[in-house]
């Protein structure tokens, strides 16, 4: 598991690319739900700081962000929580 998250830190940091990266010109994100990989975002092996992690995940407390949707109207339709 902990190289399939170091796989997925490494591609985002490659899509990003070199120069200055901010919250709005990111280009690309990971989006999780998981509790521990924010976490791990954030972390580095000299234990500088991060300015921007490659991940984002629901708020605390947050359990789905798909709850507040519609029902689908026809048994096709697809519809996604993440």
């Amino acid at each position: 598991m902990l190289e399939h998250d170091a796989k997925h830190r490494l591609l985002v940091e490659r899509l990003r690319g070199d120069g200055t990266v901010g919250f709005s010109n990111a280009r690309c994100w990971f989006l999780t739900r998981d509790t521990k990989l924010p976490r791990y975002a954030l972390a580095t092996l000299d234990g500088s700081h991060v300015d921007l992690p490659f991940c984002v995940g629901p708020p605390r407390g947050c359990r789905s962000c798909g709850r507040s949707r519609p029902a689908p109207r026809t048994s096709t339709s697809r519809w996604w929580s993440f």
